[in-house]
């Protein structure tokens, strides 16, 4: 009548939130390898004694101080979240970068002789990965142990999303396995808006498997010069723009959606 049931029905609520909180934390720490544990304690301990850090890692959640098993609490809690943030970035690269987006793009487009539709597709994915790893390498004001996890959870996300076959999945990793180090030099040579075009009709020839020279030096180079060198690329206008356009706006997206929900607290 006066609001005291309801009140207490409250607090209940709130308490047997907070002890839901409390377990799935003693849950996660049970179950979190060492360097999951590492992680966790970097973050809530400040302690130069690398025998205390150690018995840390090492401890069941028993023999943890209670001060700092709520410290633990909340970093799980923050952890889940920017978990469900990283999933979700990932989920969003998987979504532009999709297999229906490819064959909208390059349905049409002829591809090279012992070059498969699997082989451009394995290609077009590691763009969007590429542009994955720009986008929160990009991301100012991050550890580095933050964006590595953001990196791992999202990848997963995406390859959960992408589902690749087995001949996309060996073209995907081939091309980032032997391609992405040189493509990544390249991308941070870039001065220009020719040398941005120029870089993204080399991605477009690598996907219709026309194979090009990722180097700083290819990419800055004349028309002609490429011509001379073999480094012949595809440059139909309307293909380029659609590709440059969805990898510079989800570049932004990314950042700014990680950025501005990422929890530090």
């Amino acid at each position: 009548m006066f609001g005291f049931g309801s009140k207490a029905a409250e607090q209940r609520k709130s308490e047997a939130a907070a002890e839901a909180r409390v377990k799935r934390a003693h849950s996660v720490w049970d179950y979190a390898d060492l360097s999951k544990r590492t992680s966790l304690l970097n973050n809530i301990i400040d302690t130069q004694d690398d025998k205390i850090f150690l018995a840390y890692v090492h401890a069941p959640w028993s023999q943890i101080p209670f001060n700092d098993q709520m410290k633990l609490t909340m970093e799980v809690m923050k952890l889940d979240g920017n978990e469900k943030l990283s999933r979700r970035a990932g989920e969003i690269v998987a979504g532009i970068f999709s297999a229906e987006t490819f064959h909208s793009l390059f349905g049409e487009k002829p591809l090279a002789s012992n070059w498969t539709s699997n082989d451009a597709l394995g290609v077009w994915h590691s763009l969007g990965r590429f542009c994955f790893l720009i986008s929160i390498g990009s991301i100012k004001g991050f550890q580095k142990h933050e964006v590595d996890f953001v990196i791992k959870t999202g990848q997963a996300s995406m390859m959960s999303v992408w589902r690749m076959s087995k001949p996309v999945l060996f073209s995907f990793e081939r091309f980032n396995g032997d391609r992405l180090a040189s493509v990544f030099v390249t991308y941070k040579s870039l001065s220009s808006a020719e040398m941005y075009n120029t870089f993204f009709s080399f991605f477009v020839s690598e996907i219709l498997g026309d194979h090009v020279s990722f180097t700083p030096e290819d990419v800055s180079a004349s028309g002609i010069e490429r011509i001379l060198k073999g480094q012949v690329a595809d440059l139909d206008p309307l293909l380029l723009n659609k590709v440059s356009s969805a990898f510079t706006q989800l570049q932004v997206q990314i950042r700014d959606y990680v950025s501005q929900f990422w929890d530090k607290t």
